[in-house]
């Protein structure tokens, strides 16, 4: 598949089995339609579903699911909301800009709650692919790090020539088949597609902000940035790197300066 249009981008989210949402950071595309096969609106990403379930008459509109999370939040947010299908679920990214991404999966937290039989009564597991390489096997959703009540998460990191992505979640038989009917097939609660540079941009302009003084000290405890998996405040990262010191640089590169931080007794590069 190709971009439908003229424009690229560096970032793209989608909200699995759910609507158009906004949830502070990000904007998460509407993915509520019932066809095996919808190209957005926007013509920059698509999705296409394949197979049947072997011992369930299942209906289109229960591939779409959103479940009632005990936790009350008045927030949008994309964690109770999923899109199911019975062998493989395919996302496609277009017009994005050639670089390095990071792919976040998100798995819905209504799903792990010990009250929700849903999820207790039955295993449910499938493979992922990237870009065509299979990147995790035998992927059981219960079984992914995280409390209870918590959205978990999977990362990947991926490179991109030509414009594209594929992510495809694929059915390979194991698993739950009759209890309950229809647990088989992949599943998915949001997509995350983030260029590498975009936080290493943020990371700089928030730098040169502090360094101009037009950021204060409410604002260097309130602004965060996400390195990989983990979320540090401004304030953290300054201190970490002594005030971006030239004995805590490591070199330097297209991005800029690279510098050592230790954070709660971690090494991290930035």
């Amino acid at each position: 598949m190709r971009c439908g249009g003229n424009r690229r981008r560096n970032s793209l989210f989608i909200n699995s089995g759910g609507e158009e949402v906004d949830d502070g950071k990000n904007h998460y595309h509407n993915d509520t339609s019932l066809s095996s096969f919808n190209l957005s609106p926007s013509e920059d990403w698509a999705y296409s579903y394949a197979g049947d379930y072997l011992w369930a008459k299942v209906n289109a509109s229960t591939l779409v699911r959103n479940l009632t999370c005990e936790i009350t939040n008045s927030k949008a947010n994309i964690d109770n909301n999923f899109r199911l299908a019975p062998v493989s679920l395919t996302y496609y990214g277009l017009c994005l800009r050639k670089g390095k991404y990071i792919v976040t999966l998100h798995f819905a937290k209504a799903l792990y709650s010990k009250s929700e039989d849903y999820s207790t009564s039955g295993k449910r597991v499938f493979d992922i692919y990237i870009q065509g390489m299979i990147v995790k096997k035998d992927v059981n959703i219960k079984e992914i790090p995280g409390k209870e009540h918590e959205e978990r998460r999977l990362q990947f990191k991926v490179k991109i020539n030509d414009g594209s992505l594929e992510i495809k979640f694929f059915w390979a038989g194991k698993g739950s088949l009759y209890n309950p009917p229809g647990l088989n097939g992949p599943l998915i609660s949001a997509v995350s597609i983030t260029r590498v540079g975009c936080i290493l941009f943020l990371l700089l302009l928030l730098a040169f902000m502090w360094r101009m003084g037009w950021i204060g000290d409410r604002e260097l405890r309130e602004t965060t940035v996400k390195i990989g998996e983990r979320t540090f405040t401004l304030k953290q990262i300054i201190d970490a790197t002594k005030k971006f010191s030239p004995k805590m640089e490591l070199g330097s590169g297209r991005s800029g300066i690279v510098y050592r931080a230790q954070i709660l007794q971690d090494l991290v590069n930035m």
